[in-house]
Formats: structure tokens, C-alpha cells, sequence
């Protein structure tokens, strides 16, 4: 699976201004519904938001990676945003520390609610190869630090075909 399969050069925005963590994701919807990646771009923002509220989706590094699964979304889909200056990732759960609460890099999965066996999979294999390849700070690093949608596409392409070494 490479992977401009779900994820396409118009769905990455680079060093958009937010305010909050909602306004990060609202700002990364409509970037979806503009794109004619979901059919409501309301009903797939409280989509998001209702998954923020069952866990921390912050990973470390400035990351997060929120999840919207979803009766608004056809196909799985990836959104990129790079924030111009990190917001506080807000959860309920007590026990983050304030400094891995900042985000300023997101990744959201677009998911189809009524998702068969093979988007499922697809899915799963899209989840593990970026939160295993975000682990890495020097590739989470290359990712936060990219020109453009253009460099960002060719690194996560990279990591897809299994050359995540040829930088």
C-alpha cells in the first residue's frame, strides 16, 4: 500500500494559524470537505471530537493523531496540518504532563463507519506505519520540518516502500 492511496498533496496544509485544538481540527475538516473527502463537515468535526474524548491522541514529539470514524467518510483518508505555533492538545486525563500537551504537527485518519474487511486493514497497516515511523524522533523531525506538501508526501512515501532510509 503506498501511501498516496489515502493520503493526496491537497489534503496537507503547512503552517496554518490555530488558536485551540478545535479550531486545529475544524480548519483540517474543512480541508476535507473541500476536497470531497466527507459528505458533512459538521457531522465529521463532532465525529472527531466525540473519539478525542475516549483518550489522549497527542503522541509526543508536537504530534497528534486524532481520529474521526465516520458515516460522512467514503473511503480511509489521511489530513496532515503543521501548525505556525503549537496549541494545548486538551483531554480529561490528568496524568499528561503540560509540555506533551503541545501539538503543532496532526495527523487525522478519516475512517468510514461502515468500513468493510479491506479498509479496515488498510486502516490498521496506514496507523502502524506512521505512529511506528513518528517513534523515531530524527523521522518525526523530517516530517515537522518538511518545505512543503511536496517533501512531506516523498518522506511518508518513503516510509510506505519501505526506504525510509534513503534521506
Amino acid at each position: 500500500m503506498g501511501i498516496e492511496s489515502i493520503l493526496k498533496k491537497e489534503n496537507i496544509q503547512i503552517d496554518i494559524q490555530a488558536d485551540s485544538k478545535e479550531d486545529a481540527i475544524k480548519q483540517i475538516v474543512k480541508c476535507l470537505f473541500e476536497n470531497g473527502c466527507i459528505d458533512d463537515k459538521q457531522i465529521f468535526y463532532e465525529d472527531v471530537l466525540e473519539r478525542e474524548e475516549l483518550g489522549f491522541t497527542g503522541i509526543g514529539n508536537e504530534m497528534a493523531i486524532p481520529h474521526g470514524i465516520s458515516t460522512q467518510v467514503m473511503r480511509v483518508t489521511l489530513a496532515i496540518a503543521r501548525l505556525k505555533s503549537p496549541v494545548i492538545w486538551t483531554t480529561k486525563e490528568e496524568d499528561i504532563p503540560e509540555e506533551e500537551k503541545k501539538v503543532r504537527f496532526i495527523i487525522l485518519f478519516a475512517v468510514p463507519k461502515e468500513s468493510d474487511e479491506e479498509r479496515e486493514h488498510q486502516y490498521i497497516r496506514a496507523l502502524k506505519m506512521i505512529c511506528g515511523n513518528l517513534a523515531d524522533d530524527n523521522k518525526s523531525d523530517y516530517l515537522m520540518h518538511a518545505a512543503d506538501a511536496s517533501v512531506m508526501m516523498d518522506i511518508l512515501q518513503k516510509w510506505t516502500n519501505g526506504k525510509e532510509n534513503e534521506w
